[in-house]
């Protein structure tokens, strides 16, 4: 997967992979949401991404497989990689490994982010592809998902 710099002048290997239990117990009070709860929620996955070569935690996502969607929860980016110190594009490189999820359990790229109704953060999203569904919540449909897909997990063009 790549993780492309703000200036896209570089570009790191990154990978996401299940939360262990140790990285919970370890890290639990350093986000901002309930990843304890989150966690042992029975219906309910939660990842990180790191960068390959550094332990440290860019990112991590809550979500669940719904009916005919993947439904994302909580998609966090560690308090290193939020505002003016970040250096990294967080959120479009865990969101490609979600959407190509989706397309392996058939849902056709279909993901759907629970949100809270922020204009930066819809702006945001919307920068990847995203559209609003309601108030709380956008998604991501196929094109957008192939576009993600292509771009941070194929080495595509950005």
């Amino acid at each position: 997967m790549n993780v492309h710099t703000k200036d896209g002048k570089e570009t790191y290997v990154g990978k996401v992979s299940p939360v262990t239990y140790i990285e919970v117990s370890k890290n639990a009070d350093y986000w901002l949401f309930y990843l304890r709860k989150e966690y042992v929620h029975t219906k309910r996955e939660v990842d990180k991404l790191t960068i390959i070569g550094s332990d440290a935690i860019q990112a991590l996502i809550s979500y669940e497989y719904r009916e005919n969607f993947l439904l994302i929860h909580y998609l966090e980016s560690s308090p290193f990689n939020i505002g003016d110190q970040s250096e990294l594009m967080i959120t479009p490189s865990i969101l490609s490994t979600i959407c190509m999820k989706s397309f392996h359990q058939g849902f056709d790229g279909f993901v759907a982010i629970h949100i809270k109704h922020v204009n930066t953060l819809i702006r945001h999203y919307r920068r990847f592809g995203a559209k609003m569904i309601s108030k709380n919540r956008i998604y991501f449909d196929d094109v957008a998902s192939n576009k993600l897909i292509d771009v941070y997990l194929r080495k595509g063009e950005r």
